[in-house]
Parts: C-alpha cells; sequence; structure tokens
C-alpha cells in the first residue's frame, strides 16, 4: 500500500551522526489531521495509521477529539457533592446508576471527601468483636487453662510482658 506523502511531516535538517540519539517528534498541521480523520472515518483508524504512517493511537486520540471525547467528562464539586451525598445513603452503584458517573469515581470522591480522624493518643477505642476475635479468645482461654494445670503460665505471662513492651518502644 502506498502511503500519502502529502500528510508526512518535514523533519528538520541535521548532520548526520553515528548513532540516533534521540527520536524525532514529527509535527502536524490541523489540515493534515483532518485528512487523516477523514481517511479513518471511512477506513478505520488501522488502515488510516498504516496508511499515513502514524500509529493507531495517534489516529484514535484525533478522532476522539473531533468527537468531543478526547477527555473525562469534568464535574464541579458542587455536583460531587450532591452525589457524594446520594452515595453515603445509598451506595456508589446506586449513585452511577442515577447521576451517571462512573462508580469508580464516585469511590474515589467519598474517599477524598473522607474527614481524617480525630488524634485519639492515649484514648481506649472500643471494638465489637468479630467472629475471629472470639474464637481467638476461646482458644487463649483454654491455652491458659492447661497452663494453669502443668505450671507454666507464669513463664508465659513473663514472657507476653517482655513481648508488650518491645512492640511498645
Amino acid at each position: 500500500m502506498l502511503r500519502d506523502q502529502s500528510v508526512t511531516a518535514e523533519k528538520p535538517e541535521s548532520k548526520p551522526t553515528p548513532k540516533p540519539t534521540k527520536q524525532i517528534r514529527r509535527q502536524f498541521t490541523e489540515k493534515q489531521k483532518a485528512k487523516v480523520i477523514a481517511y479513518a472515518k471511512e477506513h478505520g483508524v488501522a488502515n488510516a495509521g498504516r496508511h499515513f504512517d502514524i500509529t493507531t493511537g495517534v489516529v484514535s486520540r484525533w478522532v476522539q477529539e473531533i468527537k468531543g471525547r478526547a477527555t473525562a467528562p469534568r464535574y464541579t464539586e458542587a455536583f460531587k457533592a450532591k452525589v457524594v451525598a446520594y452515595a453515603r445513603e445509598h451506595g456508589a452503584v446506586k449513585a452511577a446508576e442515577k447521576y451517571g458517573p462512573h462508580n469508580s469515581a464516585i469511590y474515589a470522591w467519598l474517599q477524598k471527601d473522607r474527614k481524617p480522624a480525630p488524634y485519639t493518643k492515649n484514648v481506649e477505642q472500643k471494638r465489637v468483636p468479630g467472629p475471629l476475635y472470639l474464637l481467638a479468645r476461646k482458644l487463649a482461654g483454654e491455652v491458659k487453662l492447661r497452663l494453669q494445670a502443668t505450671g507454666e503460665l507464669d513463664n508465659l505471662v513473663i514472657y507476653a510482658d517482655m513481648l508488650v513492651k518491645e512492640i511498645l518502644k
């Protein structure tokens, strides 16, 4: 297939060097881009890229720019706040269905909107025991009873205290 020479960008003149150090970036005029886009609409992006010796990614981006979808939609902060408020009550998936942005974007907005936890040094936090925690407590109780029966509990308590001190250093 012959390449269209009218769209090929001109490369600046340079002295020949033994080793090419850097690839020269080509620049295209608006007229050249329009010609490539027209060809792409008729024959497809891949064929246009091959025909004009341009990567398909560049051709695709030019076509998307013409369609007006080159960048993701931008939302105002007021809109984001409205969607985040709805997502807090109903979930990100329902908010995405109702308002349009992808739920991953809504999750990101929720993360940004999250307020940092207050400084809680020396404040005991209440935790709701989960099933693994309850199982661990049950097993610890059984181990404690067996160690008491064998007289090894005192050694274990001393060792546990040493570990806790090391961790808290």
